[in-house]
């Protein structure tokens, strides 16, 4: 296998590197889970009078849905910090790898490719809702989406680092140097409307996308000895290789530039909301009554403040796992506890004096869309007026 396909491939947009810096996905910490007993293996839910604390707080108002993350330790600070339990939960549960079935959270352009992706997840031995999940990051189910760095379609896959996927589709005289040539507008054998309907094809690309993904899941693997193969941590380190090629999965996550770090975090919180809905169509949810069980308010809030935060501003505050959400924060919140600058936004949410969210996503998929995510959402009309 040549060491091209594991180049850099792409980074992801500025607009989601401008949002707040990555807040800490604790990977570091999931290497012991391996080496923890049944009997540390128990997540508690700690309510105190109107205030909650968000490290042990009930992200749902919903009380089957609440009961699921529960059982799968998944609490609203997991989503800003996942910890060994709910690594553990999750990857013992492995719906979100198992099921051959999209679950019912992804935005309706993703839906629209429901049978395609999961026909194309067969095909390529990898799970359908990862493979969902990449989309949903890569293009929010744009099919002609092209990035700066020239990554399309759907996964945004790169042709200069793998024609050699969609080589058997295209028309007798391409190559890579004639595509370079059609780019720059200089005679070429094919041209670029022909190259760009191939690499555009949601089905090749697709398929294009889920075997370089498989390659990751299996560097992910192979750099990860001590974890369990199936491991949600596994495929949160497969997505940093199909970002940033294998090195960056090689080298651990503190090592990761800011870009993967965000985009590894982003897929280990949608593949959180995966798990939960998955459980909840397995005692007989419809999906549009999953959506409905998903949906948080509280989560939305914190999402809604995180999208507000710059680099520097409110970083450590969410880092520290440590919210506080109350009927009313003090005139001047402790510091330890809760910045003004990120309490703020979240009180103002809560108590509607800004506009909410319309869009009846779960809590991974929300910030994902509040960090840098809206705009490639909104490009597509079914997204804009999806409401539950």
């Amino acid at each position: 296998m040549s060491n091209e396909k594991f180049s850099k491939k792409k980074k992801i947009p500025a607009s989601m590197v401008a949002a707040i810096a990555t807040l800490s996905f604790g990977l570091g910490a999931c290497s012991a889970v391996e080496d923890r007993g049944p009997e540390h293996q128990v997540c508690e839910v700690v309510q105190n009078g109107t205030e909650q604390d968000i490290a042990t707080a009930n992200p749902f108002i919903e009380e089957k849905a609440q009961q699921v993350a529960n059982e799968l330790c998944i609490s609203s600070g997991v989503y800003y910090q996942l910890t060994p339990e709910a690594v553990s939960k999750v990857t013992e549960s492995g719906l979100f790898r198992k099921s051959a079935d999209l679950a019912p959270v992804f935005f309706p352009s993703i839906l629209e490719y429901k049978d395609l992706i999961e026909k194309t997840a067969i095909k390529n031995d990898i799970p359908a809702n990862v493979l969902a999940t990449l989309a949903s990051i890569e293009s929010a189910g744009k099919q002609d989406a092209e990035s700066w760095v020239g990554a399309k379609g759907l996964v945004q896959v790169m042709p200069s680092f793998h024609f050699d996927k969609f080589a058997p589709f295209l028309p007798e005289g391409a190559s890579y140097e004639d595509f370079t040539n059609a780019t720059k507008g200089n005679y070429s054998k094919v041209s670029l409307e022909e190259y760009n309907s191939i690499f555009n094809n949601p089905e090749i690309n697709l398929d294009a996308g889920a075997q370089f993904l498989k390659e990751c899941i299996a560097v992910s693997r192979d750099a990860n000895p001590a974890l369990n193969p199936d491991s949600v941590v596994i495929y949160g380190i497969a997505a940093s290789c199909y970002n940033g090629g294998a090195g960056t999965a090689r080298g651990g996550y503190d090592n990761m530039p800011t870009e993967s770090k965000l985009y590894v975090d982003h897929v280990a919180r949608i593949l959180l909301d995966v798990e939960m809905a998955l459980r909840l169509k397995e005692l007989g949810y419809k999906d549009s009554e999953v959506l409905g069980a998903l949906k948080s308010e509280k989560m939305d809030a914190l999402a809604y403040s995180y999208s507000l935060q710059d680099k520097s501003a409110g970083y450590y505050a969410f880092k520290q796992n440590n919210l506080i959400f109350s009927t009313a924060s003090p005139d001047e919140p402790d510091s330890s506890r809760l910045p003004a600058g990120v309490w703020k936004p979240i009180e103002e949410y809560l108590s509607g004096n800004v506009e909410k969210y319309t869009t009846p996503m779960s809590p991974g998929l929300r910030i994902w869309f509040a960090s840098g995510g809206r705009s490639l959402f909104m490009l597509s009309p079914e997204n804009r007026s999806w409401r539950q």
